[in-house]
């Protein structure tokens, strides 16, 4: 992984395991905005947003759909 103390921080801060880490770098998304867009812990000021987890997963397969590859997961 490039920028490995970056992406582990924010593995850590948004709970992603290594598959979601290893789909938002495929997907181009960088460390900072996941940490930037965790959810607040009440859900009151914003209940619409999705844990990062639930929507890196989201985005992964809305563009493998786009793409015509139906994919189950990133490749090792």
């Amino acid at each position: 992984m490039k920028k490995e103390p970056t992406w582990r921080e924010a593995g850590r801060r948004c709970r992603l395991s290594r598959e979601e880490l290893v789909m938002a770098q495929e997907l181009g998304l960088s460390p900072r905005a996941l940490i930037r867009n965790i959810p607040p812990v009440s859900g009151r000021k914003e209940p619409w947003k999705d844990p990062p987890g639930v929507r890196i997963r989201k985005l992964y397969e809305k563009r493998k759909k786009e793409n015509g590859k139906d994919h189950e997961g990133p490749q090792r």
